[in-house]
């Protein structure tokens, strides 16, 4: 069986997690599978156990068992993506403040975007006046730099003005952040445009013809052009024009849904709600079939325009965006300038024609809102939806998260710890909900502090207790010892005047988020004593979320500081000043580096995330409960935006890297084992007639004797039982080829409940 199995890979992840206890098969199904042994694509434990001597079949069914864990093994550490075709998207961080991580940075879509990022632009030239000129459409996002943070930027409810966003993303914006328009790459004076010898455009997805201009303001024709024989009709706005008759004056009859009017040469008239232009008309004194006319057609067939009017179709109270109309008897090149420290976005040199967003968003009341929440926006939208700004997606699942439990107990148990002490006493608990998802720091204690004898190297685990020593200002650092199942002691921290990281006692060790340097991406945990946020001479835990690069949060400006009652002359005995009781100082976010940028919200009473994305739950609820909950991703959480056209494609990617198994890790024949089954989660293949590991697994008695084999041909089973610490899942059949039909259902999602038996014939 090995060099069968051999073929499907060689290298990866080792043994160590095989004799990880997993969660009771009381609470598992056979729907969950390949869970217990696989969990939201992490490997958490487990062989395939086949008899030495397995049938060919059997073999088979376990290849493609071990086949099924190599192909759900996976990590996530780049998050999911989204691909676009025809337009542009980028990973963008949540905004820290900085001067990095505005959406209109370069490092992410840029402060200008033209037809090299979105294809559906214009660039190409246009005649006016006997000379070609060469224009095109660009997209401006305000990027002030560290002048001015609120342009158009990821935020969160700790970072907004408006902490009802709870634990939703939105991208926020101020007035002029988001602008649009036609761009001269070479001297040109609009003014000079006239009737006869006009300048036409396209903008936003129209074309525009300009028949006069002055410094800021232009008159243009904006309808729709129609060129039209007599008798052609037309559909505009739901209305039927049709052509009557031209004169031969250049005056044109022309019918509306049944109103009729005339109109005079190069005149413009309102007809039955429809304003129209005629531009210009050819007559024939022998043909009428042969005349003709274009005409101009819309709600507004001709209109002036001036700096700040709203657009067209806006409404002109309140309008959304306006025009944005500057320098038009500039005889010189257009450029826009999107790096002013205030204001917004703005026309430095000359002719500019554009659009600006009239609006802002710092608020979920906010119409225009764009955020991850049910019923949220997700584009802001140009006119004519020309272009639209979109929070895609974010590029964490939910099952990316860990969470972490702090809470105040008072059995933390001596006994056997190492330290030479004995009983019960008060504690504080950091718990993950993840088997390794935290680390013992071996590297910081050193100095003043204490280190155990058996502590060697950084220790994973998923529990660590800090515990008051007895000696003013010393704590202790316990944490569960996975290879010898019990509490052990770490070391002892002196922590009297700690201010920084002097102190960081463990670490995260959740998917990327693990790296023990606080310049890397790291979340530490840092016990400080006295308390620097009051002189109670209490203490404080902080959550230290360090920086991975450019795009990471600003060190110390996404901090979580935990008020501790104790630990300078007395036990840890509640979070906060007083046991089971809100505090809004208890729980302290922002950044730790000065502690004059802090916001309390332990009265807080909805869910809130930081800027790294980890989530704060509820800590009024919590804090009742003398706890902290908090749950943190396993990499860095990024948004994905998207800028796009009418025509743009967007795609999801899983963002899912496939992680290798040690196949000979996680493939075992039965004599392998024999003696040590009660040390491995357990998938058996094959029945007891060629697989006597059956017979050592209490819960799986009913199939463990070869004679007494109760099932037809064509019939097997696949049984999930309690393997008593770990989980024990047989998958068998009368036949190899019945057990192969198992292993296919249960490969394939077929199967549920504890216990199915699968009929073939």
């Amino acid at each position: 069986m090995k060099k069968l199995v051999k073929k499907i890979t060689a290298l990866g992840v080792g043994a160590a997690m095989l004799g990880a206890t997993l969660t009771s098969a009381v609470a598992l199904d056979l729907a969950d599978y390949p869970a217990p042994f696989l969990v939201n694509g992490k490997f958490a434990g487990g062989v395939i156990v086949a008899g030495d001597d397995a049938q060919v079949a059997d073999t088979f069914s376990a290849v493609g068992l071990a086949t099924h864990w190599q192909q759900n093994s996976y990590t996530s550490s780049e998050g999911k993506s989204v691909s676009v075709t025809g337009g542009k998207t980028e990973k963008v961080p949540l905004d820290d403040g900085g001067g990095n991580t505005e959406v209109g940075d370069a490092n992410y879509l840029d402060n200008e975007l033209d037809d090299e990022d979105l294809e559906f632009l214009a660039d190409s030239t246009l005649n006016f006046q006997s000379k070609e000129y060469d224009y095109r459409e660009a997209l401006y996002l305000w990027n002030a730099g560290t002048a001015v943070t609120e342009t158009i930027a990821l935020k969160t409810s700790l970072t907004s003005s408006d902490d009802d966003y709870e634990s939703d993303v939105v991208l926020e914006l101020v007035k002029k952040a988001i602008g649009y328009y036609v761009v001269f790459d070479e001297s040109i004076n609009i003014s000079k445009a006239t009737t006869n010898d006009a300048l036409k455009v396209d903008f936003l997805g129209k074309r525009i013809k300009i028949t006069g201009a002055s410094a800021t303001q232009f008159t243009a024709q904006v309808g729709e052009e129609h060129f039209m024989n007599v008798g052609d009709s037309v559909v505009v706005n739901g209305k039927t024009v049709t052509l009557n008759n031209v004169g031969s004056g250049g005056a044109i009859n022309v019918d509306v849904d049944g109103v009729i009017e005339t109109i005079s040469a190069s005149g413009t008239e309102t007809i039955n709600g429809l304003e129209i232009n005629n531009d210009e008309t050819f007559y024939d004194s022998n043909d009428v079939s042969q005349r003709s006319a274009t005409l101009i057609i819309g709600e507004d067939a001709v209109e002036t325009y001036k700096d700040g009017d709203a657009y067209v179709g806006e409404d002109e109270n309140n309008p959304d965006w306006v025009w944005d109309v500057v320098g038009l008897t500039n005889d010189s090149a257009t450029s826009v300038i999107a790096t002013v420290a205030t204001g917004g976005l703005s026309v430095q040199t000359g002719p500019g024609i554009g659009i600006l967003n009239d609006f802002s968003v710092n608020s979920d009341d906010d119409d225009q809102v764009v955020g991850t929440r049910e019923g949220m926006n997700s584009c802001y939208s140009l006119p004519n939806n020309f272009i639209e700004v979109c929070l895609d997606s974010l590029t964490l699942d939910d099952e990316d998260y860990m969470r972490v439990k702090i809470e105040t107990v008072d059995d933390l148990d001596l006994d056997g710890t190492g330290l030479g002490r004995s009983g019960d006493d008060k504690a504080v608990l950091i718990e993950s909900d993840e088997a390794e998802g935290l680390r013992i720091n071996n590297a910081e204690f050193t100095g003043s502090h204490v280190k155990s004898a058996a502590l060697t190297a950084d220790e994973k685990t998923n529990q660590i207790w800090l515990r008051w020593n007895g000696t003013k200002n010393f704590t202790d650092v316990f944490f569960w010892h996975r290879t010898n199942a019990n509490v052990t002691w770490a070391g002892t921290m002196d922590v009297l005047g700690i201010t920084s990281t002097d102190a960081e006692f463990g670490y995260v060790n959740w998917g990327d988020t693990k790296d023990t340097s606080a310049t890397a991406q790291s979340v530490l945990f840092n016990i400080r004593q006295p308390n620097l946020l009051s002189s109670d001479g209490n203490s404080q835990l902080v959550i230290d979320v360090g920086t991975d690069d450019t795009r990471s949060p600003s060190n110390g400006a996404d901090d979580i500081i935990v008020h501790i009652k104790g630990g300078n002359s007395t036990d840890y005995n509640a979070i906060g000043n007083t046991s089971n009781s809100e505090e809004a100082g208890e729980l302290v976010w922002g950044t730790t580096t000065t502690l004059g940028n802090v916001t309390n919200i332990g009265t807080k009473d909805e869910d809130h995330r930081g800027i790294y994305g980890i989530v704060i739950r509820d800590p009024k609820n919590h804090g009742a409960s003398d706890e902290v909950v908090i749950d943190i991703p396993n990499d860095q959480l990024y948004a994905n935006i998207v800028v796009k056209g009418q025509a743009t494609q967007t795609a999801a990617g899983s963002g899912k890297v496939l992680v290798p198994l040690d196949v000979d890790a996680i493939t075992k024949k039965s004599s392998e084992i024999t003696g040590q089954e009660s040390k491995f989660n357990l998938l058996l293949v094959g029945g007891p007639c060629v697989n006597p590991t059956i017979a050592a697994v209490s819960g799986l008695s009913a199939y463990a004797a070869c004679d007494a084999w109760s099932l037809k041909v064509g019939e097997g089973v696949a049984k999930v039982v309690d393997n008593g610490g770990k989980v024990a899942l047989l998958v068998a059949g009368t036949t190899g080829d019945d057990t192969a039909a198992v292993a296919k259902d249960l490969r394939t999602g077929k199967l549920s409940s504890d216990e199915a038996i699968v009929r073939s014939v």
